[in-house]
């Protein structure tokens, strides 16, 4: 077992929808199935989605576009290997990432945001080994 240093918990209207983005978008292994949970397991990280219970969830109706969560005190970021890879992957799966004109250089990192099926807002990185 690799112990990670940074994990995050989503609870979900859809636990088993939203792990297969974030599986798909991240290329993250399921590492742990069961009927209430999904846990993923990327190289340096993990996430937990969690299925909300049903007094959470029952008014609740998710948009398609997604109606997005922009309004939260947090929000999580997580490497991938290409963020063009990336946004390919979030839009067939209903979700979706910032177009390149929102893109920003932080240290090594090209960043971008983006959200998931659900609405939930997350930021991505990707290594590039350019100081700025």
């Amino acid at each position: 077992m690799n112990p990670r240093a940074v994990g995050a918990v989503i609870y979900a209207l859809d636990a088993r929808k939203l792990a297969r983005f974030y599986a798909d978008v991240l290329d993250f292994d399921r590492e742990e199935v069961d009927e209430d949970f999904v846990r993923l397991v990327g190289p340096q990280s993990e996430l937990v989605i969690v299925q909300a219970p049903a007094e959470w969830t029952d008014s609740v109706v998710i948009e398609s576009p997604p109606a997005l969560r922009e309004e939260t005190a947090i929000k999580f970021f997580l490497q991938v290997r290409s963020i063009p890879e990336a946004r390919s992957q979030a839009a067939r799966l209903g979700g979706g990432i910032y177009d390149e004109d929102r893109e920003w250089m932080m240290g090594s990192f090209l960043v971008v945001d983006g959200f998931d099926p659900e609405g939930n807002i997350f930021q991505l990185r990707e290594w590039v080994g350019v100081e700025v």
